[in-house]
């Protein structure tokens, strides 16, 4: 089961991948709403490949665990301040 988990999780960091590239190499308007965007596109790579990370180290020590469990939790974090930010600036 679990590596059906990271199977998904490659996929998903991969179309963020495709999402984020294509967003930074076309032309876009040079506004708050879209510096916010690529905020939040960075964000969500970071937090898919620590989530990654997370999945694989599962099998070590509980200390191993807890470091990448805090760096997730972190980029769960900053992904929703800059998704309130987001929300709060196109409102």
């Amino acid at each position: 089961m679990e590596s059906k988990n990271i199977i998904i999780a490659v996929l998903c960091l991969i179309n963020i991948v495709i999402i984020t590239s294509k967003f930074f190499v076309s032309k876009r308007v040079n506004n708050d709403e879209t510096k916010l965007y690529g905020y939040l596109l960075i964000a969500m790579l970071f937090e898919s490949i620590s989530g990654i990370v997370l999945f694989i180290t599962m099998q070590y020590d509980q200390q191993t665990i807890n470091i990448f469990n805090g760096i997730y939790l972190s980029t769960m974090t900053i992904w929703a301040l800059f998704f309130s930010l987001y929300i709060f600036i196109i409102s």
